[in-house]
């Protein structure tokens, strides 16, 4: 093993010969894995191209993950059949391994892949097929990509649509529109999570009629992926499910406002969260502080005041005594309306803790500040 080890850490050519021997003929696969991990390093060389091309068939999964990961860089297509055999395997790294080795084999000649999986009748092995079809993203896998999403597997149509979300052509999210009615829940999850982020206005319509979908878990996803998109009707919509009667689907309306990157997504949120039920509130206060991060970058960064002002209301909306330090940063905001909204916020919390802050702002130059700062220290005091 030291061996092995001290060869394929040489970066020499001299070594590849070795290493090939052993590769081959080394009884002890964890010789085998460091050989194969050397010869990757000359994977131009014939001799280790060759030696790395008759590992794919090693019987140990660790060696031939490394061998069938070499390989995608110079196999061609009549090499990759035992890849594809391998597909069969029961160790899933080794399983996903494949995956990615045979969509950058058949990167440009889609149609070796798509004659493959007309010769399979397992399901496991199409939805394999169906992986490297996403990878490769070629738009002439659209024809075979829309017949398995007519499958009787509910597991391959959800593989289907994530491969049809990849082809970003029209049609294919047309194809994945239409099947938001299939009978099974999490087929109708998964349209909607493979359509996390696309840009096409047309989606949104659709998604609208999702809202009325009895399961939970679709309108669950159905606010996670229309935080995604970048869209005033997106907003709108969550604005609506943020009135849900089912609390875990208010909260993640919630949360999805917070999170969209439409502009107009905060008015949305605070407008709508005064009014949320108190369950729908805690889910989202709950799940929101990774989120938030960003609305505190808004308040520090944000060229435009309006913007940072708007950031101190979402705060202080949220949780004012979680962020009344952030919040207390706006007080020296060089926009009045960003200071007055900080000292707004701050005017009904702890006075220990907010009252030197706002003491601070009783010589401020704007009379509306000034005001506001004496005005919330008369009710702390």
């Amino acid at each position: 093993r030291r061996a092995a080890a001290a060869l394929g850490s040489m970066h020499d050519a001299s070594a590849i010969e070795a290493l090939a021997l052993a590769l081959a003929r080394d009884p002890d696969a964890e010789v085998r894995q460091l050989c194969a991990q050397g010869l990757a390093t000359h994977s131009q060389e014939a001799r280790a191209k060759s030696a790395l091309l008759k590992a794919i068939v090693d019987p140990q999964p660790e060696v031939r993950m490394l061998a069938i990961d070499a390989v995608a860089e110079f196999a061609t297509p009549e090499e990759a059949a035992p890849i594809f055999e391998s597909l069969r395997s029961e160790h899933a790294p080794l399983v996903a391994t494949c995956e990615r080795s045979l969509a950058r084999i058949f990167a440009g000649r889609v149609e070796g892949v798509h004659d493959w999986m007309m010769g399979q009748d397992n399901a496991n092995m199409q939805a394999c097929g169906l992986r490297i079809l996403r990878s490769i993203g070629d738009a002439r896998s659209l024809g075979l990509i829309q017949a398995l999403l007519q499958s009787s597997d509910p597991t391959l149509r959800v593989e289907s649509a994530r491969a049809l979300a990849a082809l970003k052509i029209p049609d294919a999210i047309r194809a994945m529109l239409d099947a938001l009615g299939d009978p099974k829940e999490s087929v109708r999850v998964g349209i909607l999570k493979a359509l996390e982020g696309t840009t096409r206005a047309d989606v949104v319509e659709t998604l609208q009629e999702s809202c009325f979908d009895p399961s939970v878990a679709v309108r669950a996803q159905l606010t996670v992926t229309l935080s995604t998109l970048d869209s005033a009707q997106a907003v709108e919509i969550l604005a609506t499910l943020a009135g849900d009667t089912d609390a875990t689907i208010a909260g993640g309306a919630l949360l999805g406002l917070l999170r969209s990157p439409d502009q107009e997504s905060q008015h949305q949120l605070l407008a709508v969260l005064s009014t949320a039920g108190n369950d729908a509130k805690r889910l989202f206060r709950r799940d929101s502080h990774d989120s938030m991060e960003e609305v505190v970058e808004q308040c520090r960064s944000a060229l435009d005041g309006d913007v940072r002002r708007r950031g101190v209301e979402v705060m202080a909306a949220v949780d004012t005594v979680r962020y009344a330090t952030q919040i207390a940063e706006a007080l020296q905001d060089p926009d009045a309306k960003v200071r007055l909204a900080a000292t707004l916020a701050l005017s009904d919390q702890d006075p220990e803790r907010v009252g030197d802050w706002l003491r601070a702002l009783l010589d401020d130059p704007v009379a509306e500040v000034r005001d506001a700062a004496k005005r919330a220290l008369f009710r702390i005091v």
